[in-house]
């Protein structure tokens, strides 16, 4: 699971359960973008972003939590060129991780295993998944050796047709093992999101022609399948994101842009054998006029969830909204969402993402407008 938490249970009743946020720090006082993170221990997590103070290169530091404060690690550099695309991180162990980008400079998408020791970020050999760039990134593990990357292909039959890789990890040297297309014949929009149920099975979710998708990503040993595609639904707009719950369920949002005010929506998916049953799409907020402009969703444990997002009101700026955390509890395939509880409650920019770390601890981090700069803070449960 990208959250590295298989195994947790839940131990409180979801209904118990509110959310709160910590202080804020700042862990890049420059702007910011493209920003993604994973669980690396409980009191620790690793976030990557575009530092885009510093020509948008590609940058990862280290998050420490004590108790429910923040502190900020020394970022450092990954790829010392410009990356627009979206950084995803995933956890590989205690002191390790994968990231997975795209190089707009010379056109080509990577990836690349990151050292960790205590806060000290150490860099290691990029690996080239793909001989062009890609806007979309997805990432996952299936176990500590595999993990799959999804992309964009701009030199494939159909123009940005969406392809997973399968990438197997031997000390910190990445190796491209098998690829599989995940739609035939068509770009994927929007977004490309992934997470594993286990150690042989995953899930990606990604958009075409206004409807979401989601694929079953199956691994057996160094060879990688996808499974028919299961239609979600066009109740959501863009900006999908999924985290696996357990072994057989995912939680899937992203934002709706229908009849009414701009909202973000979930629902619950689980798999049996070759089969997604699609629970309910429920309204996770809905906040006046705003837009919903990133989303982001990290189970807690089975039962619990917590969905943040970035709104704004100013398509031109990105301003005038907060950034926002909700907890979501689950119950078989229904979701219920509590109250969001403001994280920054202006000028909180565009790009968000969170972890959660145990299962009542996480990390949300983002971009903020005042500065601008990128900020983090705990939320936890209680």
């Amino acid at each position: 699971m990208r959250a590295g938490l298989t195994g947790f249970l839940s131990v409180f009743g979801a209904a118990d359960l509110d959310l709160s946020a910590g202080a804020l720090e700042t862990f890049e006082s420059a702007d910011v973008s493209n920003l993604d993170v994973c669980r690396l221990t409980d009191t620790k997590a690793v976030l990557v972003y575009t530092d885009v103070g510093n020509s948008n290169y590609g940058t990862a530091v280290v998050l420490s939590l004590s108790g429910t404060t923040v502190t900020a690690g020394t970022p450092v550099v990954y790829k010392s060129v410009g990356i627009n695309s979206k950084n995803r991180v995933v956890r590989v162990d205690d002191t390790h991780v994968i990231v997975g980008y795209a190089d707009s400079t010379n056109s080509k998408t990577f990836a690349q295993c990151l050292t960790i020791s205590g806060t000290t970020i150490t860099t290691n050999t990029e690996l080239e998944v793909n001989n062009g760039y890609s806007a979309l990134i997805g990432l996952m593990s299936f176990d500590s050796t595999y993990f799959a990357i999804g992309y964009r292909d701009p030199n494939g039959s159909t123009a940005n047709m969406p392809i997973c890789s399968l990438l197997s990890l031997s000390g910190t040297t990445l190796t491209e093992e098998d690829t599989a297309n995940i739609h035939i014949g068509a770009s994927a929009q929007d977004s490309i999101d992934m997470d594993g149920f286990s150690s042989t099975l995953g899930i990606v979710l990604y958009r075409r022609s206004g409807v979401t998708y989601a694929r079953q990503v199956s691994r057996s040993g160094a060879t990688i399948t996808t499974l028919d595609a299961d239609t979600i639904s066009s109740d959501l707009s863009a900006q999908l994101c999924v985290s696996a719950l357990d072994s057989t369920r995912a939680i899937v949002c992203g934002y709706w842009t229908g009849t009414g005010n701009t909202r973000t929506r979930g629902l619950i998916m689980e798999i049996s054998g070759s089969v997604f049953t699609n629970g309910t799409i429920t309204d996770i907020w809905d906040q006046g006029n705003f837009t919903h402009s990133y989303v982001d969703v990290a189970a807690y444990d089975s039962s619990n969830a917590v969905v943040c997002i970035k709104a704004h009101d100013d398509a031109a700026t990105y301003n005038g909204g907060p950034a926002v955390g909700v907890h979501v509890s689950v119950s078989g395939s229904t979701i219920t969402a509590d109250s969001p509880v403001i994280v920054e409650s202006d000028y909180a920019g565009t790009h968000i993402a969170n972890c959660a770390l145990t299962s009542t601890h996480g990390i949300v981090g983002f971009r903020s407008s005042n500065g601008p700069a990128g900020k983090a803070a705990c939320l936890y449960l209680s």
